[in-house]
């Protein structure tokens, strides 16, 4: 796991595209800020962020083009609508992200570029809004693993 050390240490390799964040228990969401600004694909899974992380990332990252976030208690509704704006975003997972509330449907018809959504076990989306989803917008790809 990465400690905020660490990502000061990776804050000057502005060529930096890939960073894969797991487990980071005691990792702080402002350590983010250490990442360089060009990360177009990004992993922050089972982080322990405080409130606010989602936003940050969000204006951090304009160039993400995939995310995923797992088990993410800190990931609420303002935040992912952030996420969902973000220009070139085309893979997003949310999986196990369960403070969102099923109030994206046009945000997620909205972000164009976005070619994935996996929403495995998130509360983001019911399952009559992933038949629409489907129905809309068949180009996008859209999980909903419930068990």
């Amino acid at each position: 796991p990465f400690s905020t050390k660490a990502l000061q240490a990776i804050e000057p390799m502005v060529r930096l595209r890939r960073l894969n964040l797991e487990h980071c228990k005691e990792l702080v969401g402002s350590a983010l800020l250490h990442v360089p600004v060009g990360v177009e694909d990004l992993a922050v899974t089972r982080c322990r962020f405080e409130p606010g992380a989602g936003r940050l990332l969000a204006t951090r990252f304009p160039k993400l083009r995939r995310l995923r976030v797992w088990e993410a208690a800190w990931l609420d509704d303002e935040s992912f609508a952030a996420l969902l704006r973000l220009p070139f975003l085309e893979d997003l997972t949310v999986g196990d992200c369960t403070r969102l509330t099923a109030t994206h449907l046009d945000a997620i018809l909205a972000a164009r570029r976005l070619t994935t959504l996996d929403a495995t076990r998130s509360s983001c989306l019911t399952d009559e809004q992933a038949a629409e989803l489907v129905a809309k917008r068949p180009d996008l790809k859209v999980t909903r693993k419930v068990w």
